[in-house]
């Protein structure tokens, strides 16, 4: 390894090219290691050098060292029997991390290594606070045109995103919805957005008290749901829901239902009907009765006769709310559909009574 070390390189790396993270990147790999990569804090690999370089091994051992989580700031060791040492240093913003940079190398990583990929990681924790600043303008107009989508004013919000030049609302957006049950959602949209694809990182959101709602597009869901599940690992007090593809014009009634059913269910909750294949409602009562089992069947048949009322239905069973609650979300999650949407909550009453189980 060389006695001096690159510092105006690295500096430049990150302040006179148009792709910082991988100029750093490459310059790290030709100073002290074999491969680099910047990775979220659940691990997914956001930029590497050389391309498809980043071990899960490697990356996995990086992860349980800094423990993001914690603020760890950097350390080494041996990541497997092969000997290759990791350098692992958290990158983030005000001790929320926001990544984590990993270096690898076949030789062990002195004081003088550890102390360049620390400086590393600083200029890229610099770099994503010059990067959030000149976002803000952009996400203040992506905040505006989401409010105005889910308030049913849809042809307004392609009118503002065509005027500002920011990409328009997908005609069949997915809808995810972050809910926090203490504090805010603040730095929910920076780590999603991080684990977007080169191109994509933009997310048409906004913020409302404990609540994030996201318009995604197809490409854009994968991403989510694989960050969301390490946010939901790492915070308590985080629930989600992605829906299935709805029309753009049906939202403003769909985003009521929805909120509703995320603040029904336990903390901690993760609601995943991205996939729904727009089953029948035939399919829906084949499903209660076969894997629901009849007191299921039975909450849902008293729920919905009772029009959403917790109390009168709960009545009519004899069971105690709670556990009427427990039952319905069963349901829920059995059927992957929002029974108090009234479309839903109405095709399948008609059919459960077609087939003679309302009686």
């Amino acid at each position: 390894m060389s006695d001096e070390l690159p510092y105006a390189e690295l500096v430049r790396a990150a302040v006179s090219t148009s792709h910082p993270t991988s100029a750093v990147l490459r310059t790290l790999t030709s100073a002290i290691g074999e491969w680099a990569a910047l990775v979220t804090p659940s691990g997914h690999v956001i930029e590497e050098h050389p391309p498809r370089s980043a071990g899960p091994a490697a990356v996995s051992l990086a992860l349980s060292l800094v423990e993001p989580a914690k603020g760890r700031t950097a350390v080494t060791a041996d990541a497997d029997a092969d000997g290759t040492s990791i350098l692992a240093v958290c990158v983030g913003l005000d001790r929320r991390p926001l990544g984590v940079l990993v270096i690898a190398g076949r030789e062990d990583f002195d004081t003088k290594a550890y102390r360049f990929g620390t400086e590393a990681g600083a200029l890229l924790s610099r770099l994503m606070r010059d990067v959030r600043a000149s976002k803000a303008a952009s996400r203040i107009v992506r905040d505006c045109i989401a409010r105005l989508v889910f308030a049913g004013h849809t042809a307004s919000a392609t009118e503002l995103a065509a005027d500002l030049g920011v990409a328009a609302p997908p005609a069949r957006p997915h809808v995810a919805c972050f809910r926090r049950t203490e504090g805010d959602t603040e730095g929910v949209l920076d780590r999603l957005e991080s684990a977007m694809p080169r191109g994509s990182q933009h997310l048409l959101a906004y913020a409302e008290g404990a609540e994030l709602w996201i318009l995604l597009t197809p490409v854009q869901v994968e991403g989510v749901l694989r960050e969301g599940r390490g946010l939901l690992a790492e915070d308590g007090a985080l629930s989600m829901l992605i829906s299935e593809q709805v029309p753009v014009t049906k939202l403003f009634h769909r985003r009521q239902s929805w909120g509703r059913v995320l603040r029904q269910r336990p903390v901690g909750s993760f609601i995943d009907v991205s996939q729904h294949s727009g089953s029948t409602p035939s399919d829906w009562v084949k499903a209660l009765q076969e894997q629901g089992g009849p007191d299921v069947l039975a909450a849902v048949v008293e729920y919905l006769r009772a029009r959403g009322r917790w109390e009168s239905a709960a009545e009519a069973l004899s069971v105690h709310r709670n556990t009427l609650r427990y039952r319905i979300a069963t349901a829920q999650r059995l059927l992957e559909v929002d029974i108090d949407h009234p479309d839903v909550a109405s095709r399948l009453w008609l059919t459960l009574r077609d087939v003679g189980l309302t009686a």
